[in-house]
């Protein structure tokens, strides 16, 4: 990583025209339409217009790397921080992570484990797969 670089011509949500930016060692340090300082030592890295913001929240995340967060449990809860990392990496930084409408047992286990490492765990449906219609949720009724 380089320790010095400004970012030039950025758009930047809830500021007006183009910015600069100045990042030392990762770090953003000043967002101003023009920083004095000497240009022929600090590299500086034309972003042309682009939007420049942080990452994003994403609330629906069903799982990754291989692993669906339905089926989560003490045995494989090691995979959360590989996930984590690997999201960062994508531009989230961070999300809800889903459990898609499955048994009852299913939600129950996976919502413990989650919830001893993330605080809001996002369940897709109220209704478990019942062979009890439900009005509101979008999957079919399943047969015992």
């Amino acid at each position: 990583m380089l320790e010095t670089v400004i970012l030039t011509n950025a758009r930047i949500p809830g500021q007006e025209g183009l910015q600069q930016i100045l990042i030392k060692q990762g770090v953003i340090e000043v967002i101003a339409p023009l920083i004095p300082v000497d240009s022929e030592t600090i590299p500086r890295w034309e972003v042309a217009g682009d939007w420049i913001s942080l990452g994003g929240v994403d609330l629906q995340i069903n799982g990754a790397l291989g692993l669906a967060f339905p089926d989560l449990d003490k045995t494989n809860v090691d995979k959360l921080n590989p996930i984590c990392e690997f999201l960062w990496k994508q531009g989230i930084d961070g999300f809800l992570p889903t459990i898609v409408t499955t048994s009852v047992e299913t939600i129950q286990r996976s919502l413990s484990t989650l919830s001893q490492f993330i605080p809001i765990p996002h369940p897709s449906s109220p209704f478990p797969l019942t062979p009890h219609p439900s009005p509101l949720t979008p999957h079919p009724r399943r047969t015992p």
